[in-house]
């Protein structure tokens, strides 16, 4: 009786509160809303005049962003040296993928970056590669005997995913390239009418697959593992809490419609689905994957999805408009260049003897 009466106490107490606080919070979200669009308008107004003054007779408005976005000068500094070490291990790993008929592809910054400036985005940082999952096995078997590459996998309890990245070889630097995980599914594999359109196909199919991505970061939140840094992590250092996880992760492959060896659909693997992002549909035809072929990256050559754009589109959207991060590197921040940069030349250096 007396634990009813609490309780009772407890929420005419709570709904007085409320009453007070949602008409303020509810009018100063709405401000917000406002303010946004308002904010947004403003900013698309002022690119858009920008991109008009920058303009040439004759030249059309997608050709003046080109010409502007190849000017932007690359990165300098450490930043400049970061990068090119990133770049070195492309270069090996791309080798050895070669050498082993291993297929990948350039996406994220990465793609965007060889697309928009023929290299490095001048504020990135990083490499970010997509891989089929046979192909990332093939990769980790093969890279058990290389004295120069590893693989490192660690799981981001912060926005609930797990990004492979090729390492230098017993080193402790953060210098990697991330591999976005790709399953093979199928058209056939789900309930979709004859007459369905290509993106209601997709809707169809990520609805299915969002239901069994959404089960799988609840469950890696049931863990209450704390998120670590990507080196010392103890998903990495404790085995028992890096198989449980691991465990978890491959019950809910299992449960999704993937094919191994082949399909017509090219899918984000469930591991690599991340909770900030559930709405987001990251899916391709086959085709639009598959023959590879090749973009410029810093004077060389890498594979990339044959139909690259429709890729960077569906991930990034307009890469013509001028980003949100701009002049801002992601992953390491200005007070870690030097640190890092001091560590991955060091690493380079006991990897590959004598720098290129």
């Amino acid at each position: 009786m007396l634990s009813r009466l609490r309780k009772k106490i407890r929420t005419v107490f709570i709904n007085r509160v409320l009453r007070k606080i949602l008409p303020t919070y509810i009018a100063q979200r709405r401000l917000e809303s406002y303010v946004k669009k308002d904010v947004g308008a403003i900013v698309n107004k002022q690119e858009y005049l920008f991109w008009l003054s920058e303009n040439r007779e004759g030249e059309s408005l997608s050709d003046t962003k080109k010409r502007v976005f190849a000017k932007i000068p690359p990165a300098e500094g450490i930043l400049r040296d970061i990068q090119l070490l990133a770049l070195r291990i492309l270069c090996e790993l791309d080798a050895i993928c070669k050498e082993n008929s291993i297929d990948y592809w350039v996406m994220g910054g990465t793609i965007i970056g060889s697309v928009r400036h023929k290299g490095f985005i001048p504020w990135d940082d990083d490499v970010d590669i997509g891989m089929m999952r046979k192909d990332y096995d093939k990769l980790k078997e093969v890279l058990k005997n290389s004295d120069k590459l590893d693989v490192l996998e660690f799981y981001n309890f912060n926005g609930l995913y797990r990004i492979p990245k090729v390492v230098l070889k017993n080193s402790e630097t953060k210098l990697a390239i991330d591999i976005i995980l790709f399953d093979f599914t199928d058209f056939s594999d789900y309930d979709i009418p004859e007459d369905a359109t290509l993106e209601e196909k997709y809707d169809i199919v990520w609805d299915v697959q969002k239901v069994y991505r959404q089960r799988y970061v609840r469950k890696l939140k049931s863990l209450k593992f704390q998120h670590r840094d990507v080196i010392k992590t103890d998903l990495i250092r404790n085995e028992k809490r890096f198989a449980k996880t691991s465990a978890i992760t491959q019950k809910y492959i299992d449960k999704c419609k993937y094919r191994y060896d082949d399909g017509n659909v090219v899918i984000w693997g469930i591991d690599n689905f991340t909770s900030k992002a559930p709405d987001k549909r990251r899916l391709y035809t086959k085709e639009s994957v598959f023959p590879l072929t090749e973009l410029e990256f810093e004077g060389k050559f890498f594979p990339a999805p044959n139909d690259y754009m429709d890729m960077i589109t569906r991930e990034a959207g307009d890469i013509w408009s001028f980003p949100g991060d701009i002049g801002k590197p992601k992953f390491f921040s200005e007070a870690q260049l030097a640190e890092e940069y001091a560590k991955s030349k060091e690493a380079m250096k006991a990897v590959f003897g004598k720098e290129d």
